[in-house]
Formats: structure tokens, sequence, C-alpha cells
């Protein structure tokens, strides 16, 4: 028999068990904060780590990004870049324009692979609002509430805590995760040993022959420049600190702390960034950025009444168009001092009409209102039938009906655990339900998540018990609309 509790709907699916954002590789031996961005969900992700390979997530809170859809290209077309960024200045009120709120904090965009990639523009931050929130609508940065970046001041470390940024958030296995990592650290550590012991052949072999660094040389030349620099020490000692590994676009990003000396003449101590590319079962360095050590330690905060303020202030509230137009006109604001140049420039309805402004505000908050209301509809129309479909695959499991049972499957179904396709699960998992005589499947905190029109995430607690076997965990589902019906796509499963 299969008993189905109460469900409950919850947004933090990017919390399933034993899944993270496939870009969190290693976030380093130092506890922090990691910033993880949909820019289809219009939500920020903040995800916590303990410094021994423990990632969780903290809370999640509501953002709004450019304009436009898709990655950054060029400068102005208010689009946010998908990829992995460090924030490397924080700016106060006094050093912002109000439409930036009460804290900013540029991020490298572009980096030195967006840069080899084309990618251009300049200016993308994560800063407050001093307007309603509304999906899609900055020039390309990253804007949250003022009271959410506040609350945040004190877990941003300045060349320290990244925000990965994505289309739509792509999940993969801790397992997975925690293995490509541990190849990746072999692979840096054979680099290192390679360049110590002055090994040319071994050194070269872990480059790509595409490779380009910061310093403009192509690969030849820089294999050349690396022996005649070997040439001119007995020994030389390479010491890497503070390693951290994220994905960035289509590569590998791997950060550290990188001490260099060579004999007793020279010594060096910035920070390198090596850009990997998978090469069958390997990797392949295709690009190398080395900067000296930059001032790292936060001087400027908030003032005690900044922060009270930002966080007890209630977030601006969209004024219908009709009131915005018979609105009086702002005092002027004392102009702002001089800010960086990667400072977004704002739009022209905010810079010279302040009530056009709100008024297209509060027309894009409508929108943005009717989407989530279209969205509540069609999830609410659609969770019977998930939640119906989860019922009678629990019993077909119970009943041991396995004909029934595999008929919820997708052909594209993949089981992460044991890297099996449909096929391979079938016969698994026919052999476990063969071997049992009698199964019973109990859920219970069932969570139901529509992804999109076509897809949907089920998250609950599976009470197992069969007459040899009895096991408690968290599974997820992912479940993909066909011309069939609802059918399961992937299959998660963690003890608890």
């Amino acid at each position: 028999m299969a008993l189905l509790l109460a469900p409950a709907v919850s947004r933090a699916w990017a919390a399933d068990e034993g899944m993270l954002p496939d870009a969190l590789l290693y976030p380093g031996s130092k506890p922090g904060y990691i910033l993880v961005v949909d820019k289809a969900e219009q939500m920020l992700y903040l995800y916590r780590h303990d410094g021994a390979g423990n990632i969780g997530l903290d809370r999640v809170m509501p953002c709004s990004t450019g304009e436009n859809k898709g990655d950054k290209m060029t400068e102005g077309d208010k689009k946010t870049p998908n990829g992995f960024y460090i924030f490397n200045q924080k700016l106060l009120p006094a050093e912002l324009a109000p439409i930036y709120g009460i804290l900013a904090y540029p991020t490298d965009y572009p980096n030195f692979w967006d840069k080899k990639q084309g990618h251009g523009g300049h200016g993308i931050w994560i800063h407050g609002i001093n307007k309603p929130m509304v999906n899609y609508d900055s020039n390309g940065c990253v804007e949250l509430e003022n009271a959410e970046i506040a609350r945040m001041e004190e877990l941003i470390r300045l060349y320290d805590t990244p925000m990965v940024i994505y289309e739509s958030l792509t999940l993969a296995s801790l397992e997975d995760q925690k293995a490509e990592a541990e190849a990746i650290k072999s692979f840096v550590e054979t680099w290192r040993r390679a360049w110590a012991a002055k090994d040319h052949q071994t050194y070269q072999s872990l480059y790509d022959p595409t490779f380009v660094n910061s310093d403009d040389r192509s690969f030849a030349a820089w294999m050349a420049h690396k022996v005649k620099v070997g040439q001119g020490y007995r020994s030389i000692g390479v010491e890497l600190k503070d390693l951290r590994i994220y994905r960035h676009r289509e590569v590998i990003a791997v950060l550290f702390e990188q001490d260099y000396s060579g004999d007793k003449r020279f010594a060096s101590i910035g920070l390198k960034r090596l850009y990997l590319k998978k090469s069958g079962q390997t990797y392949k360095i295709v690009g190398e950025d080395y900067r000296d050590m930059p001032e790292t330690e936060t001087r400027k905060w908030l003032t005690a009444e900044e922060k009270r303020r930002a966080i007890e202030t209630p977030a601006i509230k969209a004024t219908p168009p009709l009131m915005a137009a018979k609105a009086p006109e702002s005092p002027a604001a004392p102009a702002p001092p001089p800010v960086p140049e990667a400072t977004p420039e704002p739009p022209a309805a905010e810079k010279d009409d302040p009530a056009a402004a709100e008024a297209q505000a509060a027309a894009k908050a409508k929108a943005a209102a009717e989407g989530r209301a279209a969205r509540a509809a069609l999830e609410a129309e659609i969770k019977p039938e998930i939640l119906g479909l989860v019922n009678q695959w629990a019993e077909a499991w119970s009943r041991r009906d396995s004909a029934a049972y595999f008929q919820f499957y997708h052909p594209d179904f993949y089981y992460q655990a044991k890297k099996l396709n449909l096929g391979g699960f079938i016969k698994y998992r026919q052999q476990l339900i063969e071997e049992a005589d009698e199964i019973e499947v109990r859920l219970s905190a069932i969570e139901v998540r529509l992804m999109s029109a076509d897809t949907a995430r089920v998250i609950f607690r599976q009470d197992y018990r069969s007459d040899n076997t009895h096991d408690l965990g968290r599974k997820t589902l992912t479940l993909k609309k066909t011309e069939s019906g609802w059918k399961i796509v992937a299959e998660t499963w963690k003890a608890v």
C-alpha cells in the first residue's frame, strides 16, 4: 500500500538532497558564501560552505536581471552575462547614484576568458534598488531589494566571494561534483610539480595548442619563455594556496594564490587563474591569467543607521500608472560623487522624467504580476495531475506491478546514482522487485515545483519497506510532459 500525505509547494528546489548547481565544483578550504543567480526564475540562491566540502542552501530571494534574455555579448545589449564572477569593489551610498540603492558590488566582468571569447561591455554589478522590484528590469546588473543586499554585507568578501549566473539553473549530483573536483586537483598538482621540477616535457603536455595568457603570449611563445626562465634558476619553488574550482561558461576556472620563487633571487605572490577544458579523460590548460595580489580587506561599511533603514524600510511597491502621472516631481538630489567607469548608464526615463520612469516600472510590475498569476494558475491546474501520477507510481511499486511501474518512466530517463539509462535501470530495479515478497512505499512531505510548462520536480520523504530491506530517504523525481502524459526523466535519492 502507498500513502501520500498533504503536499507542500516550495520554491527552494535548488536545495535538492544530493544535488548542487553544477558550477560549484570546489569552493575552497575557507568557509564562505556563494551567490547563484537563476535568470529564468529571477531568483538568487545564497549557498554557504564550511570549508570541509559541505555546501548548503542558506536562503532564496527574488532578483531582477537584464531586460533582454540571453548571454551578454556587447556594450548596451541590456543582457546579464552567464558565468562565474568575483566581486572586486564595494560602493556605499555616498558613492552611488540613487537608482543603485543602498549598496553595490561591481564584478570582474568581463574577465580574462570573456575578453578572449569576444564578450564585450562592462559594469556588471549586484546592487540594491530604490524602485519597485520587477522581473527583467536592469541594464545587465543583478538587482536585489535593499534589505537583502544589506543583510549580505558581512558575507561578501572582495576577490573571494563568487557570483555564478545561469540562464537557467542546472544541477549535478554532489558525488559527481566531488569526483570531478578531485580529478582537477590532481591535474593541477601535476602541473605544479612539473613546473617546480623544470620538467618541461610534462609541463608542456598539460597545455592545449590554442593556449593564450594574460601576457598575450601564444602556446609556442609561452613554452619558449618557460624553458628560458627555467635555465636561469638552479631551483624553482611553486606553492599554491586557497585553491577553488568553478565552471565558467564552457571552461573550468581554477583560482589560487600563487607563491613563486627562483633560487633566492626572485619571488612573487599573486592571484593565478587557470582555464581548463576537458580532453578525453584528463584536462588541458587553454588560458592563464595572473594578477598581483590585490587589497582584499574590506575597509568600508554601511553605518548602523543606513543598515537599519535598509532592512526595516518596506520594499517600494509599484504605483498605478494614473497615479504616477499626477505625482509631483521629486526634489533634485545632490549630485553624487564620480563613480568608477564600470557604472551602468541609467535609462533616459530614469534620468530625465521620474514620473515616466515610475509609470514604466508600474507597467512592468503589472506585466510581471500577470505572468506570475498565469504561472500560479497553470501550477494549480497541473499539480493535482502530478500528485495523482506520483500516487499511482508509488502504488504500482508497492504492488510489485513491474509493467505498470515502468510505464511512468520517460525513454530518456537516466539514473544518476548508478549511471544507468532506462534499459539498465529497468534491469536493476526489476531484480530488486523480484527479490522481495512484499513491498510498501510511503511518501510524505511532498513538494511540487513547476519549472516550466512541460517540466516539473517533485520532492518527498520516501519510506521504503520490503521483507528484506528498510530505508528512509529524500527522493526527487524530475518529470517531463509528453503526448502520453507526465513521465519521469530523472530520479535521485539520499538517506535521511
